[in-house]
């Protein structure tokens, strides 16, 4: 995390950071994130979030010099009542709507 706000400080201009580490630059935290992005949420907010930090992430070699080795994946949410699986085609039309590519699949596709 403090490699990312150390960035994105730079990005806004400043100039004078200074980023402590326990060792190497981008060693703690930064190094250790899960590295999973998803966009299927079911509020608006979520969404727009996941979509700019994608942007993010797909832009971040060419802002940086630097390859993360950044790849789309895909989620499977799987669901076992009728209520949820209401709940979340609501949901993927709010996506659809947001440009987030979601579907329902089933289980033969799995």
């Amino acid at each position: 995390m403090g490699a990312s706000v150390a960035f994105h400080l730079t990005e806004l201009g400043l100039t004078d950071i200074v980023l402590l580490e326990r060792e190497t630059l981008a060693s703690g935290s930064t190094s250790k994130s899960a590295g999973g992005i998803r966009a299927q949420f079911a509020d608006e907010l979520n969404i727009r979030i996941a979509l700019r930090s994608i942007a993010e992430f797909d832009a971040f070699e060419e802002l940086t010099g630097g390859a993360i080795d950044f790849e789309h994946t895909g989620y499977v949410f799987l669901l076992d009542t009728d209520e949820d699986a209401e709940r979340f085609r609501e949901a993927l039309a709010l996506q659809a709507g947001l440009g987030v590519p979601s579907r329902v699949i089933s289980l033969d596709e799995l």
